[in-house]
């Protein structure tokens, strides 16, 4: 089995919510995990750890399961494959937002799980900002490299969906956002389901089964997202 933890602030939730069943549609036993507080950026996840303050969600395939945990108790609570980081979309394109939080929660996270392949979601831009996908890209992409982590470019996918017309609302589309600029809606996280999978195992989304059997979905945009996110991984 594949375990996966995100600690974020609602991004990653986002991502996690079908990211098991696109997995399983494979053939692919994933469990997927969120500790997360709404806009917690990688300051506050910093001193929430050096604290132990036991204020964040849990939940376990998308479903919550509890509050009321701190971050050691989920970083020890499984034998984890994979743990992914954020930093806030306000904050995602602010350089000096990262560090020192970034390399001290990777410090962390290394001593309580050695074997866990760490990466940084590279947090989608905030609805309607010009010029916030590139500004996020760059920023974070330094970040990631400074620390020698694995980004996952949920910005760069999430502009590329909304440059065709499909999924842009002043052409007639369906927008991927949904309420708090979030990308919580179907298609949305659809998306994030399809990149993340590319990114965190390696394997081509398209031509994935899940979801294309519900005929209230236009097959088409499932395809479209499908090769969005098997596009936009690496450099």
């Amino acid at each position: 089995m594949i375990k996966i933890l995100s600690i974020g602030n609602g991004a990653a939730q986002d991502a996690q919510q079908n990211l098991r069943s696109f997995a399983a549609c494979a053939g692919y036993d994933v469990m997927t995990r969120t500790a997360w507080i709404e806009d917690c950026s990688l300051e506050a996840h910093w001193n929430n750890f050096k604290t132990e303050r036991a204020c964040y969600t849990w939940e376990e395939n998308g479903t919550k399961v509890a509050d009321g945990y701190t971050l050691t108790q989920v970083l020890t609570a499984e034998d984890w494959s994979i743990i992914t980081l954020e930093q806030t979309p306000e904050l995602a394109a602010q350089a000096e937002s990262y560090e020192p939080y970034l390399s001290n929660l990777l410090t962390a996270i290394g001593a309580m799980c050695p074997d866990a392949r760490i990466f940084l979601n590279e947090t989608y831009a905030p609805l309607g900002e010009d010029g916030a996908c590139a500004r996020i890209r760059a920023v974070c992409r330094a970040a990631a490299k400074e620390q020698a982590v694995t980004v996952i470019p949920t910005a760069e996918a999430v502009c590329a969906a909304g440059a065709l017309a499909d999924f842009d609302p002043a052409r007639g589309g369906v927008s991927l956002y949904g309420e708090r600029c979030r990308l919580n809606t179907v298609l949305g996280q659809y998306l994030l389901a399809a990149l993340w999978y590319k990114v965190l195992l390696g394997r081509t989304p398209v031509g994935n089964r899940f979801l294309r059997e519900d005929e209230s979905i236009p097959s088409e945009a499932l395809v479209r997202l499908q090769k969005i996110g098997a596009a936009y991984y690496g450099d």
